[in-house]
């Protein structure tokens, strides 16, 4: 009986040996689990989730989406002198009343009180206008207006920031001069209104925000050299002409000047020979204008110049050959586009030509015995052609007309100190409207796709642009043009420069469902044996407890 005691008691410890251990083999097994499934889930995912996650900037998206909250104010002082207080004080309380209805300007009108010793001395509006404007020196974007008691018009705009006025003028016709043509309120709105609509992308009409530079290309076009010897320093004529002029705009945009001589490239245009009614010895040639756009089609081509990366404006000289000159522009009406000793047409996408046609006399030679004659080009008339077509393509010119009002006739180089201004608010408010919509329109993308990477320079372009918006808004509120351009430029260049950052395409084409059509099949396998190892470890735990408890 002892010894099948013994055997008994030795079985039972030999069982909870064994139980001991595979108790302690499950911990271990369970322990295992736990800890790769620790790893897996605590430390694996968030490392992978970080490691994949798509690296964005931080960018002030309400704030953009605001700014158009703020709509853009043109502010400026708008001087009136007249030789009696009560006429000022009226014409200001009037001007102030028509001038509510405009949204876009806020200008302030004051009187200008000037001794009556100094009046009194003024024997023409030109001479009181130079007395005036040095006392009262005016800065960009103001005006003056002067009142001269015999003055036959009512009021002439002068070729500086003032316009004289007669004792008759009201404050309505001012208030046309002022909308219509030194402000160009029709334009500015038109301006704001077109960068909305396009939601700040550029276009290809005249409409486009101004670039940051362009390149002035002046072609001349001398088909015949065997039978012509022209002469002209056409470098010369650029910097005479062209240069100084543009240099009046550089706050707005660069400008390259280019030229070049093209030879033996006849236009291709269909041209007929005509002759005047009274003479009939005045035979010339006529091209309609149904047939220009043929011509600047067919010039194009023989140009022989690579894709330009700024935007360029043509201006094309073309000498006629001796056969086939003179050569005159006729509109559909069969007359004659214009009385000029030059013709010339322009295309306000592309650029404009000038036809600048030998003398009779330089030709008699070549049409008497075939003999090479010598064709002298007339500078002054040429360039001047080309700066009144390039003052059309840059849109500083003004055809508005408006009654019982005119400017005087335009005859420098350069623009009109007005004209400038009104160029420069244009631009400015171009560019701070365009920049604003191109923001919205690229936080609207970033905010939509967001796996779009956001690196630190185009999140450094679309703050600078934010806040050169705000910069140049309140300089032009202000009635400080100067900086008002130079932060809308800014602004527009910074825009420009974020939405068509190459980073902004990185993972365009690997969206979210490829992402997981690829990581799937990798963390699957692996996966899979951590949820199947739950199971058993809620059997383990729930052993442990029954364990536990019928000890207990």
């Amino acid at each position: 009986m002892a010894d099948d005691s013994r055997e008994v008691d030795q079985q039972k410890i030999d069982s909870a040996i064994n139980e001991l251990a595979e108790r302690k083999n499950d911990n271990q097994r369970i322990l295992a689990s736990l800890a790769f499934a620790f790893i897996i889930i605590v430390i694996g995912f968030p490392m992978w989730y970080k490691t994949t996650e798509v690296y964005r900037v931080p960018l002030p998206y309400s704030n953009i989406n605001l700014l158009n909250d703020d709509e853009i104010k043109v502010s400026s002082k708008v001087d009136i002198f007249t030789h009696s207080r009560e006429r000022s004080d009226l014409l200001i309380n009037e001007l102030n009343d028509l001038m509510s209805r405009e949204d876009i300007l806020n200008i302030k009108f004051e009187a200008v009180r000037i001794e009556d010793a100094l009046v009194s001395n003024a024997k023409t509006p030109a001479l009181l206008e130079s007395i005036v404007l040095k006392q009262y020196t005016l800065k960009r974007g103001n005006f003056l207006f002067l009142e001269w008691t015999n003055f036959t018009e009512d009021i002439l705009v002068t070729s500086d920031r003032s316009a004289l006025i007669s004792s008759q003028t009201t404050a309505t016709q001012i208030y046309r001069v002022l909308t219509q043509w030194i402000y160009r309120v029709p334009k500015l709105q038109s301006v704001v209104k077109t960068a909305h609509s396009l939601h700040g992308r550029k276009n290809v009409d005249s409409s486009a925000p101004p670039s940051e530079n362009y390149d002035i290309l002046v072609s001349v076009f001398h088909p015949r050299p065997d039978q012509q010897k022209v002469n002209w320093d056409v470098r010369t004529a650029i910097d005479t002409y062209i240069r100084p002029f543009v240099e009046e705009i550089t706050p707005v945009s660069n400008f390259k000047v280019k030229s070049q001589w093209k030879y033996q490239v006849p236009f291709e245009l269909a041209k007929k020979q005509m002759s005047n009614a009274a003479n009939k010895s005045d035979v010339h040639y006529a091209v309609t204008e149904e047939n220009l756009p043929h011509i600047i089609t067919s010039v194009e081509g023989k140009l022989g110049i690579s894709i330009h990366e700024n935007p360029t404006i043509h201006l094309i000289v073309y000498i006629p050959p001796c056969d086939h000159s003179p050569l005159y522009l006729y509109n559909s009406k069969g007359q004659r586009a214009n009385n000029n000793s030059i013709d010339s047409f322009l295309s306000l996408k592309w650029g404009g030509i000038i036809i600048s046609n030998p003398t009779t006399e330089e030709c008699s030679k070549w049409m008497s015995n075939q003999e090479k004659v010598e064709v002298n080009i007339n500078s002054h008339n040429v360039m001047h052609t080309a700066l009144f077509l390039t003052r059309r393509i840059i849109d500083i010119h003004i055809d508005t007309p408006i009654r019982s009002a005119n400017i005087i006739p335009w005859e420098a180089i350069t623009p009109r100190l007005w004209e400038i201004d009104s160029h420069l608010r244009i631009s400015a408010v171009h560019l701070i409207s365009s920049a604003t919509s191109t923001l919205q329109s690229l936080i609207q993308l970033l905010d939509g796709i967001r796996n779009i990477v956001i690196n630190d320079e185009v999140g450094l372009a679309i703050n600078d642009a934010y806040i050169n918006i705000i910069k140049a808004k309140s300089h032009l509120s202000n009635n400080d043009l100067d900086k008002a351009v130079v932060y809308a430029r800014k602004a527009f260049e910074s825009s420009e420069r974020a939405f068509f950052d190459p980073s902004l395409l990185a993972l365009l084409y690997f969206p979210d469902d490829q992402k997981y059509a690829i990581y799937i099949p990798l963390f699957l396998p692996v996966m899979l044996p951590i949820v199947l190892s739950f199971g058993s470890i809620y059997k383990h735990f729930k052993k442990n407890k029954t364990i536990k408890v019928k000890a207990e």
